[in-house]
């Protein structure tokens, strides 16, 4: 059962910047996203010119990828307001799998990121993204998602799939050869 659906689209692609418009189907949510050419999160920009930026990019991915690749990264988040957290990232491949999606079956390699998010010292936040990326697809197309709030124990799900997609353009990104 989805409980939301989101259109992303590729609008621009530079020789260090991808560019997409994220809106939510059914309501008035528009936003940019823009990330590097690795697809680490640089900013997000909403239509009322409120922007979010990540100081570096928080990375997501990290080419080349291959089974039993790691990276690990300290973010600084900053919204419109001048308020900032900061995002300690941990990230794994972990092995190539079948995943299945209403989009349809892929080979995809498995990342594990946790993400603990503090603010003025305080770990506000801690969560963690299982995801599969497809080479053919150049972007994961299945995301696990779970976080928890540790001053109220408050736990949260959510799983992002891809129901539909075409691919225009370049030659897909490569990983490492799949077994």
């Amino acid at each position: 059962k989805l409980s939301y659906r989101a259109e992303r689209t590729v609008t621009d692609v530079g020789p260090d910047r991808i560019f997409t418009t994220v809106r939510t189907l059914g309501k008035d949510y528009v936003r940019v996203v823009e990330y590097t050419d690795e697809w680490a999160l640089v900013a997000t920009h909403l239509r009322s010119g409120a922007t979010t930026t990540y100081s570096p990019a928080l990375p997501y991915l990290s080419f080349p990828l291959q089974p039993g690749g790691s990276w690990n990264a300290e973010v600084v988040e900053t919204d419109a307001e001048g308020n900032r957290r900061v995002h300690d990232v941990r990230a794994r491949t972990e092995a190539w799998e079948s995943v299945q999606v209403p989009a349809g079956t892929f080979r995809a390699l498995k990342i594990v990121l946790t993400d603990d998010i503090s603010k003025d010292g305080v770990l506000v936040q801690q969560g963690q993204d299982v995801s599969w990326y497809a080479p053919e697809v150049r972007r994961t197309v299945k995301t696990e998602e779970s976080s928890l709030d540790p001053a109220t124990g408050e736990r949260r799900r959510r799983t992002v799939s891809l129901i539909e997609y075409s691919v225009q353009g370049a030659e897909p990104v490569t990983s490492s050869a799949e077994p």
